[in-house]
């Protein structure tokens, strides 16, 4: 029996919000899961967000402020609702030497996973991207299909991990491939 690894270390993301990194590794595969830590201010902004909803029903049912102040304030309530569905809470990767990787979003409401053929996976390598005037790290795979098609396929995009974690990461995966224990 081969016993797993388990780590836990505190990081932030690019945006400051703060972040933990668990691996979990066995001989010939690797489970990296990146989630945020902070869910008091996601039911803060639920309370706030069911309050806000709450009195814009009370005012619409009253025919008080029927106006197109109370049509806006409802919009942006439903804007937000939906914005709070679709922000991701945890991404995973899980690594199988020889079989493949499978990326994996948790959102509020579901998760969305994707799997690549360990074979089409060429390199795993940090990429800097500039975006919105700021230097951003992205781990990515850079993969080939069959008909030579190279693809970039980005990991962690959503939770946007610093470069220290990022280095973590990277480690773990190129030790992996190369088949060493992590000690080395």
């Amino acid at each position: 029996m081969v016993k797993a690894k388990r780590k836990g270390t505190h990081f932030k993301s690019i945006s400051g919000k703060h972040l933990i990194l668990v691996t979990k590794r066995t001989e010939n595969s690797i489970n990296i899961s990146v989630k945020y830590t902070d869910n008091l201010f996601f039911y803060r902004y639920i309370v706030i967000l069911a309050i806000m909803v709450m009195c814009n029903i009370t005012c619409f049912l009253f025919n008080i402020f029927f106006s197109i102040v109370n049509i806006v304030v409802f919009t942006v309530c439903i804007g937000k609702i939906y914005q709070l569905c679709h922000r991701v809470q945890e991404e995973n990767l899980v690594v199988i030497r020889k079989l493949g990787f499978q990326i994996t979003a948790k959102y509020s409401l579901g998760k969305i996973a994707t799997y690549i053929p360990y074979e089409k996976v060429q390199k795993i390598f940090i990429n800097e991207v500039i975006a919105r005037h700021r230097v951003k790290y992205i781990l990515t795979l850079l993969t080939k299909d069959s008909d030579n098609v190279f693809k970039l396929v980005p990991l962690f995009r959503d939770t946007e991990p610093r470069l220290a974690c990022l280095k973590i990461i990277y480690r773990s995966l190129v030790l992996l491939k190369n088949n060493q224990p992590e000690n080395s």
